[in-house]
């Protein structure tokens, strides 16, 4: 009796190459040792994990370390004193370029998106679509391996940074809601989501690093008519949650340092 050939399975991240690796969707360079027993990995191509990913995973180290609102977690301060100032010092690290850039101009004065004044600090400009493209990534590992299944391809996604001033009044809203999670990997990081189980694809995850940065991400597959749409967002946000929307393909995001 023949063998039946098993199929390769595909790259969660592009879905076209075969997969031959796995890689860790909250990368390892966020963490101290020792690092928690249940990372996160999922399997994809060799160009994904090591040309593309690998490459963004120091963007979002120093993203988060340099960020005044993480300053206070234990490990970001090891980080600081180690990996990330390293990175800085040898002008490897892109974020430390600009925040270097950004202490030449001084510090600036930054405000809630209610217009709330917060103080002075040094802003530094981010790129938007490194920050869309890491982002997406995790997502796109985290619903793998949560939901046993890739996101389709032909899926678009919301980006942003929620106001600091207003995670506790979103979260207290999921609360009252069904959710799916807190997952939670040591103190670094942790998520929730929730998704409609009738439209593949339809998705919206809730990321915190380091208890001081939280991002929104929501996925939506083409062809969405506008009232499941509409309804899928009254059901997540109360109204229109404060955040920082990251969208365009050449706009930095200014943030603190």
């Amino acid at each position: 009796m023949s063998r039946r050939k098993k199929s390769k399975e595909l790259c969660v991240y592009c879905g076209v190459e075969p997969a031959t690796t796995r890689d860790h969707v909250i990368p390892q360079c966020l963490f101290t040792p020792p690092l928690p027993l249940n990372t996160v990995t999922v399997p994809t191509c060799k160009d994904c994990n090591t040309k593309k990913k690998s490459q963004d995973d120091p963007y979002l180290r120093d993203m988060l370390v340099f960020d005044n609102d993480c300053q206070h977690h234990p490990v970001v301060q090891q980080l600081l004193k180690g990996k990330a100032i390293r990175s800085a010092r040898t002008n490897r690290s892109v974020v430390a370029r600009g925040a270097i850039a950004a202490a030449q101009r001084g510090m600036q004065p930054h405000h809630s998106l209610g217009g709330l004044y917060l103080g002075h600090y040094y802003l530094a400009d981010l790129d938007a679509v490194t920050i869309n493209r890491i982002l997406s990534t995790i997502v796109k590992g985290l619903h793998y391996k949560v939901l046993k299944q890739r996101l389709p391809d032909n899926c678009t996604f919301e980006i942003g940074r929620l106001d600091v001033l207003h995670i506790e009044e979103l979260w207290a809203h999921w609360q009252r809601t069904t959710y799916n999670g807190p997952y939670q990997l040591g103190d670094v990081f942790w998520c929730a989501f929730m998704y409609v189980a009738e439209v593949p694809g339809a998705t919206t995850w809730l990321l915190f690093f380091y208890g001081g940065i939280c991002y929104s991400v929501a996925t939506m597959p083409t062809g969405m008519t506008d009232s499941l749409l509409l309804e899928f967002n009254d059901h997540v946000t109360p109204g229109e949650g404060p955040s920082v929307k990251y969208k365009s393909k050449d706009d930095g995001v200014g943030r603190k340092v």
